[in-house]
């Protein structure tokens, strides 16, 4: 599924879709800007963001870091605050109760998570940054055993097998720590970069 309504360029995911599970949500996010990405292939125009999302819920949230992960420009609009919908939702509710997979971030297992919980995750990843480089196949290992994040990051297969890509989100003042390690191990193409950009 791509999302598109009626109007040529308007995708629609999560609660305005009618789809209220927050994991559900999170995935169409994901789908909708995978499939923007898909009929723009790779095509900027100059001074215009690639794509606009509006509100900082569920589906906008997995939408910003699947646009972060395609390197897409984009802009997240949201009238009152990260969380959208689920900043509404009263004190204590449990909102996740299973695994998801996100971009950048990996899977994430919510065992019982309150929705003050969730906000409290989403504002901590909003907080990091993204960090990806290319690592040695033979090396994946003792990479990802000095990344400090608590989260599994994305590994995919490069062109060549000998190399892997690796993404995830880390605590901005690690980055530099980290480095010189990761170089010892043979990363290369260390880049760091911002997750999200919300306009309240």
């Amino acid at each position: 599924p791509n999302f598109e309504t009626t109007v040529p360029g308007i995708f629609v995911a999560g609660e305005l879709g009618g789809m209220g599970l927050i994991r559900n949500a999170l995935t169409q996010g994901r789908q909708a800007i995978e499939a923007i990405h898909a009929r723009r292939g790779g095509k900027r125009i100059e001074g215009v963001v690639d794509v606009a999302i509006v509100g900082a819920g569920p589906a906008g949230f997995g939408a910003a870091l699947t646009a972060t992960s395609l390197k897409m420009s984009y802009v997240c609009i949201d009238q009152e605050s990260l969380g959208g919908c689920v900043f509404q939702y009263p004190r204590g509710k449990v909102v996740m109760t299973s695994t998801v997979d996100l971009p950048i971030i990996g899977k994430v297992k919510f065992s019982i998570a309150s929705k003050e919980e969730l906000l409290a995750f989403w504002q901590q990843v909003e907080a990091k940054v993204g960090l990806k480089m290319n690592v040695p196949a033979k090396q994946l290992q003792e990479v990802v055993a000095c990344l400090p994040s608590q989260r599994s990051p994305t590994v995919s297969q490069l062109a060549s097998q000998e190399w892997v890509a690796v993404e995830t989100v880390i605590d901005e003042a690690t980055v530099r720590i980290i480095i010189p390690r990761l170089k010892s191990l043979g990363a290369e193409g260390i880049v760091e970069y911002p997750l999200n950009k919300v306009v309240h």
